[in-house]
C-alpha cells in the first residue's frame, strides 16, 4: 500500500508537499493513514490529517471515535485537526434549503477540509474513496440518468483533492489493516438504509454482483468513455455556442444556437442554466431537452418567447438570442437582453413552451399566461400516487410517445386520429414525469384527454390530478 502511495504521487511530482489526510476513523482512511505515515519519508512529505463532526450521529458514537482519531493520530506523530460540528444543524439547514442530509453533510466535509488544509499549509488533500465507492457512485448515476459529466464518476484527481486508492477494492485495504493488526472503528449510519448510498450499497451492488459478475470493469469502462466524451463536449459546445455572461444572466446567438447540433444545445442550456440552479440542484434534462429541440417558432424585436420555466429559472428567446436567467416574476434579471413585462399578444406561446412543477403550484409567464396544478377527488385525471414529481406541462417534441395497453404509440399519430389541425398541435399540451409521458391535453384545445395506464382500480375519493392553463385554455381533467 505504501508502495502504490509512492508511486501514485511520484507520477504527479508531489515529493516534498504537505498532504492533508481526511480522517474518519473508518476502515479505508485508516488504511491512508498508515499510508501515508510509512510513504512519507521516501517523498519527504509533511502530513497532516483532519476528522469532522457532522454531529449527526450519537454523542456517544462520536466521542468514541474522536478519541480513536487522537489517539492513533498521536501514536502516528501526525498532527490533527478536529473540525467541531456546524452551529445550525445540518437537518435543520437541509430542511431550509430544501436539500438532502447528505448532501449538506458532503459540503460541510469538503468545506472544513479545504479550511484545514489553507490553515496547515497543504497542497494536496487525500481522501480514501475506493473502487466500491466508485461503483456505488456510477451505477446510482446510471440508474438517475445521469449524462457524460456525472457518468465520469469520482475523479481520481481534481485539485486539490486526491484519491489514491481509487483503482483498489475496500477488501484489499481491510486486508493491509489486518496483517498489522490494527483495528478501526465503524460509522452506525453504515448499517441502516436511511441513506441513497447505502441502499444502493446494500441492494443494488449484490444484485448486480450476481447478475453481471463482471460490472465493476464495465463501469470502469464507462467512466473511461464518458470522460473522453465530456472533455470534447465541453470543449466543442464552447467554440461553436460562446456564451454572453453577466451575474443575471447568459444568453447565446439564436441562429447559431439553432443551428449547432443538439447535444450541444443542451449542454450549453445546462451549464449556464447551473449557474443559477443554486448550490447541489440539479436542472431538470426535461426543462432543457424542451427549450433545446422544441420548434424554434419566431421571435421578433421586443417579443419574448418562452421556451421553458421551472427551478427558479427561464429560458427565452428576445431579439435574436437564447437567454438563461433567474425566473424573476414578470420582469426581467437585471440587464438580461429584452426580459421585459411583454402585453400578452407579443408573448409567443403557442409552440415550445414548459413548465415544470416539483409539486402542486401556480406557475406564470405574464398576467396572462399562467398553468396551475393541484388535486381534487371527482376530477378525470391520473390518480394522486400513480405518477411522480417533477412534473412537465409542455409543447409536444419530435418523437414523444404514450404508453398504451399491451406497447406505446408516438403522440403525433394520436393528435392526427384525433383530426387536430397541424397549426394547433403545437397547443396541445403534453405532462411528463420521470418515466415518460403521462398525458396529453386535448381538451386544451377543444379535444379529449388521453393519459398513460394506471391501475384498473382506484378508490374514487382518491385526489385526481386537475391542470389549469390560462393564456391557451383551461384544462379540467
Amino acid at each position: 500500500m505504501e508502495r502504490r502511495l509512492v508511486s501514485f504521487l511520484s507520477k504527479r511530482g508531489l515529493g516534498g508537499v504537505s498532504v492533508l489526510i481526511a480522517f474518519s476513523g473508518g476502515s479505508d482512511s485508516t488504511a491512508l493513514l498508515l499510508a501515508a505515515s510509512a510513504a512519507a519519508p521516501a517523498l519527504n512529505l509533511r502530513v497532516r490529517a483532519a476528522w469532522v463532526d457532522h454531529g449527526i450521529r450519537p454523542d456517544e458514537e462520536r466521542t468514541r471515535e474522536r478519541s480513536f482519531v487522537r489517539g492513533l493520530t498521536a501514536r502516528l506523530g501526525i498532527p490533527c485537526r478536529i473540525v467541531e460540528p456546524p452551529v445550525e444543524p445540518l437537518s435543520s439547514r437541509a430542511g431550509r434549503l430544501k436539500s438532502s442530509l447528505e448532501a449538506e453533510a458532503r459540503d460541510f466535509r469538503y468545506s472544513a477540509l479545504l479550511e484545514a488544509a489553507a490553515e496547515a499549509g497543504c497542497e494536496r488533500i487525500l481522501t480514501a474513496h475506493t473502487r466500491d465507492d466508485q461503483a456505488e457512485t456510477l451505477l446510482a448515476r446510471v440508474l438517475s440518468g445521469s449524462g457524460t459529466a456525472g457518468l465520469r464518476g469520482i475523479p481520481e484527481d481534481r485539485p486539490p483533492f486526491l484519491r489514491p486508492f481509487l483503482t483498489l477494492p475496500k477488501a484489499a485495504l481491510v486486508r493491509y489493516l489486518r496483517d498489522r493488526g490494527q483495528d478501526w472503528v465503524e460509522d452506525s449510519t453504515n448499517a441502516g438504509e436511511d441513506y441513497l448510498r447505502n441502499r444502493v450499497r446494500r441492494r443494488l451492488i449484490p444484485a448486480a454482483e450476481e447478475v453481471f459478475p463482471g460490472f465493476r470493469k464495465a463501469l470502469s469502462a464507462l467512466s473511461e468513455k464518458s470522460r473522453m466524451d465530456e472533455d470534447y463536449l465541453s470543449l466543442q459546445y464552447r467554440k461553436e455556442l460562446p456564451a454572453l455572461r453577466s451575474e443575471g444572466w447568459s444568453s447565446f446567438d439564436a441562429r447559431a444556437f439553432r443551428a449547432a447540433h443538439p447535444a450541444l444545445r443542451i449542454r450549453a442550456l445546462t451549464e449556464e442554466a447551473a449557474r443559477f440552479a443554486g448550490r447541489g440542484r440539479r436542472v431538470p434534462y426535461a426543462m432543457v431537452r424542451t427549450a433545446a429541440l422544441g420548434d424554434p417558432g419566431t421571435s421578433g424585436s421586443g417579443v419574448i418567447r418562452i421556451l421553458a420555466r421551472g427551478m427558479g429559472l427561464r429560458i427565452y428567446e428576445a431579439d435574436g438570442r437564447i437567454c438563461v436567467a433567474p425566473d424573476p416574476g414578470s420582469d426581467g434579471a437585471p440587464g438580461a437582453p429584452a426580459l421585459r413585462s411583454a402585453e400578452p399578444r407579443d408573448v409567443t406561446f403557442a409552440s415550445g413552451y414548459s413548465f415544470l412543477f416539483e409539486r402542486p403550484d401556480t406557475l406564470r409567464i405574464d398576467t396572462a399566461t399562467a398553468c396551475t396544478v393541484y388535486f381534487r377527488a371527482g376530477s378525470a385525471g391520473p390518480a394522486k400516487g400513480t405518477f411522480e414529481f417533477p412534473l412537465a406541462v409542455r409543447s409536444r417534441l419530435p418523437g414523444d410517445w404514450i404508453g398504451i395497453r399491451g406497447g406505446r404509440k408516438p403522440v403525433d399519430e394520436i393528435l392526427a386520429e384525433w383530426k387536430v389541425p397541424p397549426p394547433w398541435r403545437e397547443r396541445i399540451p403534453v405532462l411528463e414525469d420521470p418515466r415518460g409521458i403521462l398525458g396529453i391535453l386535448g381538451s386544451a384545445a377543444g379535444f379529449r384527454d388521453r393519459f398513460r395506464p394506471g391501475p384498473d382500480a382506484v378508490d374514487p375519493s382518491v385526489p385526481r390530478l386537475v391542470v389549469e392553463i390560462e393564456g391557451i385554455a383551461p384544462s379540467d381533467q
